[in-house]
């Protein structure tokens, strides 16, 4: 019917008290909240250490959230870190996330985003806001990122999250289906003050058989991308049958040693015994607050072996999962 209040030419309003789609309480500390702003801003260069691997979304601008009066659901969401380990800390611990929709879901098929490295850096461009206007989200910390992506999972596409599971025993390796429910078998664990450490972290010289403090820092998205690729070009370029992904995270993470000049630190790690590189190593692992993303499967149906398995988050990690018996 036709508004015989609009001007002609004019597009249609969408009526604010129009009901629309209900967003409940997601977990992970989410709430519910207001729409995001029909044009998100642009994050600047980062001033943290850290080479920036991924170049600035050049694609266009954020799709609206709101078109034809449908409205994709928006959530306040609480980081583990609660914002604190940030050289500009994030207001009170807490993003603006969006529903994924069809941009997003068009940048998950693209396989050459994947090998590049930049799909999801490009969905958090566009379904995160609320970060500090200097700060990229390659800088987000490893534990943070892993948190939104779960929680982007289930406000895009629902809780349950079907995978195949194999029994790890080599006489059976059974596979099987388990459903995840994202909002009840996964646990966030929250940075209180109680068990905040100050970062960078400093490990005594008296744990260590080298007798030097040692100062570490944690692990953000972009090392991580940068972990693989270099690792990746280490074991072609030599040829290695060693992984050197432990040495390439010990020179990412370590900030400095006692009495070690910066130009002479590499060459110190390789000098470092054993005990004193799993020590480090340990302190740099730790999981002082995330998402946990082990889960529990039910036992083997065909030898009764009960095990645990870690949830893997990649591209089909955002897929919709369909009921037993769909309704077509």
């Amino acid at each position: 019917m036709t508004d015989p209040n609009r001007t002609p030419g004019a597009p249609p309003q969408v009526n604010p008290n129009q009901s629309g789609p209900v967003v409940e309480p997601a977990a992970f500390g989410a709430r519910p909240g207001e729409p995001l702003p029909r044009k998100l801003p642009t994050p600047s260069a980062t001033p943290n250490p850290g080479p920036v691997v991924i170049s600035p979304r050049s694609s266009g601008d954020p799709i609206p959230t709101v078109q034809f009066g449908l409205a994709l659901p928006t959530i306040s969401f609480l980081l583990p870190s609660m914002g604190q380990l940030y050289a500009d800390p994030i207001p009170n611990g807490e993003v603006r996330l969006r529903a994924l929709g069809l941009r997003e879901q068009m940048i998950l098929n693209t396989p050459s985003l994947h090998v590049r490295d930049e799909a999801f850096p490009m969905i958090f461009r566009s379904c995160v806001t609320g970060l500090p206007p200097t700060m990229d989200v390659l800088n987000l910390l490893s534990e943070d990122k892993n948190a939104i992506l779960v929680a982007l999972r289930q406000l895009s596409y629902g809780p349950r999250y079907k995978v195949t599971i194999t029994c790890p025993r080599r006489a059976c390796a059974k596979e099987y289906e388990h459903t995840v429910n994202l909002e009840k078998d996964l646990k966030v664990n929250y940075l209180t003050e109680d068990k905040k450490p100050r970062y960078p972290l400093v490990i005594d010289g008296a744990l260590l058989m080298c007798k030097r403090a040692v100062r570490v820092r944690l692990q953000t998205w972009s090392d991580e991308i940068n972990l693989i690729r270099e690792r990746d070009r280490a074991l072609d370029e030599q040829n290695a049958m060693i992984d050197p992904t432990l040495k390439i995270r010990l020179q990412q993470q370590i900030v400095d040693i006692q009495d070690v000049p910066p130009q002479h630190l590499a060459p110190f790690l390789e000098t470092l015994s054993a005990h004193d590189v799993s020590i480090i190593e340990q302190v740099i692992a730790r999981d002082l607050f995330g998402v946990e993303t082990t889960i529990y499967p039910p036992e083997c149906p065909k030898c009764g072996h009960k095990f645990k398995a870690e949830l893997t988050i990649n591209e089909g990690f955002f897929r919709a999962t369909l009921p037993e018996t769909p309704a077509l």
